[in-house]
């Protein structure tokens, strides 16, 4: 029953599918016969030191692409700062412009105004 144990326990445990279907068969041939060979027990430490390593290297992987993803966010962040301080500094120009405009506007329609003559 222990080694039946272990069996539902690897195949909870997420591993690939070739690595799952070594395990099994080997597990299988050990539930059969009621204990492990040292052969079998070599097989299996070396299909699971496998699947570390290969875990290892996605979750460098999944660093990198963190990283990367964190970097592109932090350009963006900045790239919306200077954006809005432009649209903040074209606003304030498009305003003064406007101002001066209608100050200009004012005064060429204050001297020809009958009332001011």
């Amino acid at each position: 029953m222990e080694l039946q144990n272990l069996k539902e326990q690897i195949n909870k445990a997420g591993f690939s599918q070739d690595a799952l279907a070594s395990l099994n068969s080997i597990l299988d041939k050990a539930i059969a016969t009621g204990s492990f060979s040292e052969e079998d027990r070599g097989k299996m430490s070396k299909i699971l030191d496998g699947e570390i390593e290969q875990s290892k290297t996605q979750a460098a992987v999944m660093q990198e692409i963190v990283f990367g993803l964190e970097s592109y966010a932090n350009e963006l962040d900045q790239i919306v700062k200077v954006a809005d301080e432009k649209v903040k500094s074209a606003e304030e120009d498009f305003n003064g412009e406007l101002n001066d405009l209608e100050e200009q506007v004012n005064q060429v329609s204050t001297p020809n105004n009958p009332s001011t003559a």
